[in-house]
């Protein structure tokens, strides 16, 4: 007796049936087989059967298909399968183990339907050859039509076969009938709740149609042994990189790469996830200028630059260090800030998510030292639904705004902060339509500059489809906006007045109203873990009522970015980006933006086993 088939004797499950004095059972082999790691251990014990016994269908039966999930073996698999066929031909369920190896390559694959026509032209009530036929004849486009026939005509034999079922809905659901496929599995399971494949298949189609949180709590519902199904695992993986857990999801890819080594697609998945999980150190230059009255027009350059951004241990949360310099002018002077501080997102659970941002801000115009600072929450009540609430304090940069920190005739004005409180709504109709609603109220202050409340709203619809190749997104928005006093105009000649009858008190933009109607249209085309191409453009109207304007006055808008994003080599990705933003009646502004993204470290797996 061989060393190994002596270890595969002491490793099997005590409670298996025992052999012959010496001799190892068939129920111990197949239990060693089910576990990859005691797998050879296993096949070790079906030799030594097959050798004892040179005539038993089971055995070779065994032996033949546990070959066949390694490539290494698979040809020696598939030999005794034919000849256990030819040996024993009134064996169906050899003939089917046979047919179903021979389904897995495109060359042989007309071969094993082939011979499932035969089984069931002689055993016309086996059900397992016909669900087996069924789902290889599924595979094809041009018998896919045959492969429903075969699944209605099992259905009609036996209105609970469940496994049929959820065949057919497997089927509308690559044809694109998303409606009439989750009927069909929430039938397959109301006739037997067990069906794994029904619930993996409801699983997978709830994600599809961009309700990840639903199918996660049905693939909840699977046993073990069934969780733990490579189709399983997949699916799993896949709704949490679409929930946004990128650690949870490396380690449902690495625990299927583990079943299954050759699987492309996980290994692909994997090595994107551990992309983003690497510690990133990220460079940032942008030059923008922005006008809205010659005594105003900006340059931006440079501002908060550099970040250090990973995953704590592995985790789904993300945290980044931000540390940069910012250069500010105009016609009358300049300024220089610089900005050190720390930005977080971590979800909680499945339905919560907690973002924020922390700035110590340092300006060197006026020596003043200040903070700037945003949480926000996101709530998913369902997948169709999510919430957001917000609280921020940030500095207001805008063309018609005394520039930050600086120091005009004496006096230092600035920077301008915005204290702000909102919430919002977002909203998906099916698979294309998508809906959000926005709020905020606070106020603008500053050093020698007048406290003003404003209110915000925004609300948009759009619909999604892909056409030519491309990603694209056509939608209409709705901004408004007001203040509680009219501040628009520089120099600041109103410090001491009411500021609503003068060009003064403060620079920022703050009309008493402006109400912006646009129609969008987003497109964008990539090679994914190469490239990516995002166009963007916008056209509509405003109306705008302050000092300067008279009351209802309208002009035209426009807006349009053009990004490009690469990855070069396996840690760096570059993105270039431009955009042109014309409000007439307020203000332009062009933007230019490079950016690198460094990954530094590979990161480990995840050690957690949270994944489920």
């Amino acid at each position: 007796m061989s060393a190994l088939l002596a270890a595969a004797l002491l490793l099997a499950p005590a409670a298996a049936p025992a052999g012959a004095a010496g001799e190892p059972s068939l129920e111990r082999a197949r239990r060693l087989t089910w576990d990859r790691e005691t797998r050879e251990l296993g096949i070790a014990m079906l030799r030594e059967l097959a050798r004892l016994r040179p005539g038993d269908v089971d055995v070779g039966l065994e032996l033949g298909r546990v070959l066949t999930w390694s490539e290494a073996t698979r040809q020696e698999g598939v030999a005794i399968l034919r000849r256990l066929a030819e040996e024993a031909p009134a064996r169906f369920d050899v003939a089917e183990a046979l047919a179903e190896v021979l389904s897995w390559s495109a060359e042989t694959r007309p071969e094993a339907v082939r011979i499932l026509r035969e089984v069931v032209a002689r055993a016309p009530d086996r059900r397992s050859a016909w669900l087996l036929l069924a789902e290889i004849l599924s595979w094809g486009p041009a018998t896919r039509e045959e492969a429903a026939d075969v699944y209605r005509r099992l259905i009609r034999r036996d209105p609970d076969d469940a496994r049929a079922r959820a065949g057919l809905a497997r089927l509308l659901s690559w044809e694109g009938d998303f409606g009439q496929s989750l009927d069909a599995y929430r039938e397959a399971l109301a006739r037997d709740p067990a069906e794994a494949e029904a619930r993996v298949g409801l699983a997978e189609v709830l994600g599809w149609t961009g309700r990840p949180r639903a199918a996660l709590a049905a693939l909840d519902e699977l046993g073990d042994e069934q969780a733990d199904s490579p189709r399983a695992r997949r699916a799993r993986a896949e709704l949490l990189e679409a929930l946004g857990r990128p650690a949870a999801a490396l380690h449902a890819y690495e625990t299927l790469l583990a079943i299954d080594p050759s699987d492309a697609g996980a290994r692909r998945a994997a090595e994107r996830l551990r992309w983003l999980l690497a510690p990133h150190l990220g460079l940032t230059l942008s030059g923008s200028t922005e006008s809205g009255d010659p005594d105003t027009s900006r340059l931006r350059f440079a501002e908060a630059p550099l970040s250090l951004r990973w995953h704590p241990g592995g985790s789904d949360s993300e945290l980044t260090l931000l540390a940069g310099r910012g250069f500010f002018a105009n016609r009358r002077g300049s300024t220089r800030r610089t900005e050190v501080g720390v930005a977080w997102r971590s979800p909680i659970g499945r339905r919560l998510r907690v973002d924020g941002r922390l700035l110590h801000l340092d300006h060197d115009a006026t020596g003043g030292r200040d903070w700037s600072g945003r949480i926000g929450l996101r709530v998913w009540p369902g997948d169709r639904v999510a919430l957001d609430a917000f609280a921020r304090r940030e500095p207001e940069l805008s063309s018609r705004m005394t520039a930050a920190g600086e120091v005009i005739g004496g006096i230092g004005y600035g920077p301008v902060f915005l204290r702000e409180a909102g919430g919002g709504a977002a909203f998906r109709f099916g698979r294309r339509w998508d809906a959000v609603v926005r709020f905020a109220r606070g106020t603008i202050a500053g050093a020698n500059v007048r406290d003003n409340g404003r209110r915000t709203a925004y609300a948009g619809l759009g619909v999604s489809f892909r056409l030519a190749g491309g990603r694209w997104r056509l939608g209409y928005s709705y901004f408004a906006m007001s203040h509680d006093r009219d501040l628009g105009g520089f120099p600041p000649a109103d410090l001491q007045g009411d500021g609503l009858g003068a060009r003064g008190a403060g620079g920022y933009f703050s009309p008493l109203s402006f109400r912006n109607q646009m129609l969008r249209a987003d497109v964008s085309w990539a090679a994914p873990g190469r490239w990516r191409v995002e166009l963007a453009a916008a056209a509509g109207r405003q109306r705008v009522r302050d000092v300067a304007a008279p009351a209802g006055a309208g002009d035209t808008s426009s807006e349009v970015r053009l990004a490009y994003r690469r990855r070069i080599g396996r840690r760096l990705e570059l993105l270039l980006s431009g955009e042109r933003l014309d409000v007439a009646a307020a203000f332009d502004r062009t933007r230019v933006t490079l950016a690198l993204d460094w990954a530094l470290l590979r990161p480990q797996p995840p050690r957690s086993r949270g994944s489920r």
